[in-house]
């Protein structure tokens, strides 16, 4: 009986390692997506992120042109 619970004792303790470390991921994600206003505020560069998150002919010739009307406005005109 002793050789079996030596056997469960090291194979119960790695498995709850792996799943401490999955669970503190879970609560990670969850607690970034319970405060998304905070999160928001940090910007990550487009060429940090896969091929698939960057846009490629995002507006699908939708938008011809933009004009800078102000410091702080654009005037977008086009086939919208």
């Amino acid at each position: 009986m002793s050789q079996f619970y030596k056997f469960l004792k090291k194979y119960h303790k790695w498995l709850g390692v792996t799943l401490a470390i999955f669970f503190m991921l879970f609560a990670l994600s969850g607690i970034v997506m319970n405060h998304r206003g905070f999160f928001s505020k940090i910007d990550i560069k487009r060429s940090w992120l896969p091929k698939e998150y960057r846009y490629t002919n995002w507006n699908n010739a939708a938008i011809r042109g933009a004009k800078q009307c102000k410091t702080d406005s654009v005037l977008v005109y086009g086939n919208i």
